[in-house]
């Protein structure tokens, strides 16, 4: 049983493309996620040391003026106790004549004073540590 065309062009009869035909192209993507299973006989596995904890920059700058601001707070708050006064007398005026004393109490039984800067801020904080207690209390 032969059949007759009558075209040789099969493109122009319709034969290759039938209308019913419904094709669904679908395209998937499987997500790419790295195999987290560990093999201890796979010898392409290393285990590396892990580099110290290092803070982000920005923390480390936040942390830095936090503790400056800190610091600055302190220091203004010491000033101020020196500004204020005890029996009409200036408390910074008191700390200098104390340490005048003090000096000249030194001097007296032949000592030398290596870093007066710091004996006068040690007397300073001393006396001013033992204000804020009482202070508090």
């Amino acid at each position: 049983m032969t059949t007759s065309l009558p075209s040789s062009n099969c493109w122009a009869n319709n034969k290759l493309l039938i209308k019913d035909n419904a094709i669904k192209l679908e395209i998937k993507e499987k997500p790419n996620t790295p195999s987290l299973e560990f093999n201890p006989t796979n010898p392409k596995i290393k285990f590396l040391p892990l580099p110290p904890l290092d803070y982000n920059d920005k923390l480390t700058y936040l942390l830095k003026n936090l503790e400056d601001l800190k610091n600055r707070k302190k220091q203004e708050k010491f000033q101020k106790w020196l500004r204020e006064f005890s029996n009409n007398i200036q408390i910074k005026n008191i700390i200098d004549q104390l340490i005048c004393d003090v000096k000249s109490l030194i001097k007296n039984k032949e000592f030398s004073i290596t870093d007066e800067n710091e004996l006068k801020n040690n007397i300073a904080t001393f006396i001013y540590s033992i204000s804020a207690c009482q202070v508090k209390k």
